[in-house]
């Protein structure tokens, strides 16, 4: 195995473990969906709180997307890896098992075509809760006025 193989192999594990800890931002965005449910907590219905119940919808639909994105973008990854160790002849029991660099590489570039609609959609949602979290609270402070 060549030092340009090993190189290529460890900046795609060095991908998975980064891809990875990024689960631990989404453990904060659900702080964020905790925060708007408990800065409501014990207050009457109200108007202004219909943005707000929308924003804490919009984070929990970004929060699971996000998850979706990173677990199809770590797959992504470990299917790139895989390909790199068939195509420079350091992973043998892939062949066996019918797996060919065409399929790995097929089934990739789909997964990551998805990954990037999740990403994109994690980002719009996010911010359009926080518009509505804004909104909402403005509200609230109109009609104390």
């Amino acid at each position: 195995m060549s030092e340009s193989t090993n190189s290529r192999i460890d900046d795609v594990y060095q991908k998975v473990y980064s891809a990875q800890d990024r689960f631990n931002y989404f453990f904060l965005g659900a702080s964020a969906i905790a925060f708007g449910l408990i800065r409501t907590e014990g207050q009457p219905p109200s108007r202004w709180m219909l943005p707000v119940a929308a924003a804490v919808l919009c984070w929990g639909v970004s929060f699971l997307l996000g998850t979706l994105h990173l677990r199809d973008k770590i797959t992504v990854y470990l299917a790139n890896l895989a390909w790199l160790g068939i195509h420079e002849g350091v992973d043998t029991t892939l062949t066996g098992a019918g797996q060919t660099l065409t399929n790995i590489r097929s089934h990739a570039e789909k997964l990551n075509k998805r990954s990037a609609f999740f990403g994109r959609w994690q980002f719009y949602l996010f911010f359009v809760g926080a518009t509505l979290y804004v909104i909402g609270h403005t509200l609230r402070v109109l009609s104390d006025c």
